[in-house]
């Protein structure tokens, strides 16, 4: 919520609630917002995080899994796991259903995901994926390359 101050009053003279990108359908056209406007918006933004933060959280546990499957193999060579596959299926139709069925929406807070938004919850939970990938894979690569060094004290479990 932005406002300008203009002499001794304080007026808004501008109203925008542009948080991540979207309006949240606020109408930024008039010179004066309802705060219950900006309520909805602050309550929609919130909903939309918690439903990110809850997606964030299974892909990450899966990616961990994932990467964390074998100690020394590069992941693309140790196969398929189905049981892997369908724990990490398991767990998107759980997260799904958590943030489109109504009733469970209310109750835990969250909200679809919708037209923009797709890219908000990439931005969160991609890279994050990435750099733990890139992570493991290095990791690894150092314990094949000295398995009784330096590396193989610190990264060995």
């Amino acid at each position: 919520y932005q406002r300008r101050v203009h002499g001794d009053s304080e007026t808004a003279q501008s109203c925008t609630f542009d948080l991540l990108g979207t309006n949240f359908g606020l109408n930024t056209t008039s010179n004066a917002t309802a705060p219950s406007q900006i309520k909805d918006a602050v309550d929609d933004a919130v909903y939309l995080s918690q439903t990110i933060y809850l997606y964030s959280i299974v892909m990450q546990q899966f990616m961990n899994v994932w990467c964390a499957k074998s100690r020394y193999s590069v992941v693309f060579k140790t196969g398929w796991n189905c049981n892997l596959l369908i724990g990490g299926l398991t767990s998107l139709v759980i997260i799904n259903f958590v943030a489109y069925t109504p009733g469970v929406t209310y109750g835990l807070e969250t909200r679809p995901i919708r037209g923009d938004d797709y890219w908000h919850a990439l931005t969160v939970w991609l890279p994050a994926m990435v750099v733990m990938f890139c992570f493991n894979e290095m990791r690894k690569a150092l314990l094949r390359a000295s398995p009784d060094g330096c590396a193989a004290a610190v990264f060995d479990y």
